[in-house]
């Protein structure tokens, strides 16, 4: 199936897999750069908050930045900025004028831009192919993000970072210039003369720019965050997925303020290891992928949403009540299918049971929650890492995810034929 997809779509698989490799190592070295300089969690919440709040912030409008400038120019000058963001940073840090600021503003503005060449990577696919291979197209996309971005990409930032600082950002930079030149490439890929343009063809990137609707400003955008809340809490399973959601969300959130202070300074771990334990998690979110729909026929939904929720609890058990290398490798692997089955049952639910007229506007509705829920859950866990144990505090993390799941489960038994609410609107 695979020999269908075209060759303009290997150059464009390409360039978003060289992006999301170099979006893992991002993820890595910000955060152990931020353990270098201080030991304060409150600190690293905000560091990390300001990687991921761009998509909190700025998510709504994205869509309108895309469509009036064209998801190829997004990307394009997107991963051409982000090159040149570590570029600077590469200055500075020769210059020794690099700290915590700095480490903070570099954060937010390479979150913005990942926000910004994300969202187009999406938007791009199904204009270069055929609709009848966005599937196979899909998989391959989704499959390479995974393991260039917790696997290949955190290893490698990790394993640059012990060389030396300059290294790891040097090479971070010119992956992403190397991402735009298979991006370009992409549009210079002439199918029926089977070989490359002078220049990139217009005609194809004029496809995929859809006319951009100016009168739709902020108050729209609040109008339908308003909207989407008004549907969702005419939904009680949904309003129960979004809570267990929130819930899960806002822990990782806080278990990333200090986990990296935890496993190097009170357990007396290497960088090398918490990195690994990243790509563990990476291992499992690939294995939750490939067992999540077998086990959906076999078990039904209710039941994989269940084990998600007890390999999520788990993992906080044996990461701060059962402490050894061994099982905060194996919490790490927990961590990663408990996100892929409750991500599987959540979004198919959302599709099934919400109508295609409202789908957009609520999705952009739980994306706001649930994605703010991990900034929000960044900021506030720094600060209250500072006077509560970790291992205390994980635990108790731990605790509220079981209590809300049960609670949530034990209320949407009948996850399994989900019902449509019909919601009358002059929107």
């Amino acid at each position: 199936m695979l020999k269908k997809l075209p060759l303009k779509f290997w150059f464009f698989a390409t360039s978003q897999l060289i992006s999301n490799l170099a979006d893992g190592m991002v993820i890595i070295i910000i955060t152990l750069l931020t353990s270098r300089i201080t030991n304060s969690p409150s600190i690293m919440g905000i560091v990390i908050a300001a990687l991921g709040l761009p998509w909190f912030l700025f998510s709504l409008f994205a869509g309108p930045i895309i469509d009036q400038k064209g998801a190829y120019h997004v990307i394009k000058h997107a991963n051409l900025a982000r090159g040149m963001i570590f570029g600077i940073f590469i200055v500075l840090v020769v210059l020794n004028l690099f700290n915590i600021y700095v480490l903070v503003l570099f954060a937010f503005l390479l979150g913005v831009f990942e926000m910004l060449s994300d969202n187009s990577y999406s938007v791009m696919l199904p204009e270069i192919i055929n609709s009848e291979f966005l599937e196979q197209a899909n998989s391959v996309t989704s499959t390479a993000e995974i393991v260039t971005n917790k696997f290949f990409g955190i290893n490698l930032g990790a394993f640059l970072l012990g060389i030396s600082t300059i290294i790891a950002l040097t090479i971070n930079s010119v992956l992403f210039l190397l991402s735009v030149l298979f991006l370009v490439l992409t549009f210079r890929w002439n199918a029926k003369k089977k070989s490359f343009l002078q220049k990139v063809d217009e005609e194809q990137v004029k496809i995929i720019e859809r006319k951009f609707n100016p009168n739709k400003g902020l108050k729209q955008y609040i109008n339908d965050i308003l909207f989407g809340l008004s549907y969702i809490m005419k939904q009680k399973k949904l309003i129960l997925l979004v809570l267990m959601g929130f819930a899960w969300n806002y822990s990782l959130g806080v278990q990333r303020s200090f986990m990296v202070l935890y496993l190097k300074n009170q357990l007396n771990f290497t960088e090398q290891f918490f990195s690994l334990t990243l790509s563990i998690a990476g291992l499992g979110g690939i294995i939750g992928g490939l067992t999540v729909g077998f086990l959906i026929m076999k078990a039904g939904r209710f039941k994989v949403l269940a084990l998600g929720l007890i390999l999520c609890v788990s993992q906080y058990f044996l990461r701060y009540t059962m402490v050894s290398g061994v099982t905060i490798i194996v919490a790490a692997l927990f961590e990663g299918c408990a996100d892929i089955y409750y991500n599987t049952i959540a979004v198919s639910y959302r599709q099934r049971v919400i109508p295609k007229e409202y789908l957009g506007r609520i999705t952009t509705t739980l994306r706001f929650i649930l994605i703010g829920s991990i900034s929000l859950g960044s900021i506030t866990g720094g600060f209250v890492a500072e006077v509560v144990n970790y291992q205390i505090l994980g635990t108790i993390l731990g605790a509220v995810i079981a209590s809300v799941g049960i609670i949530s489960l034990t209320l949407m038994k009948d996850i399994e034929e989900p019902k449509s609410v019909e919601l009358c609107t002059d929107n």
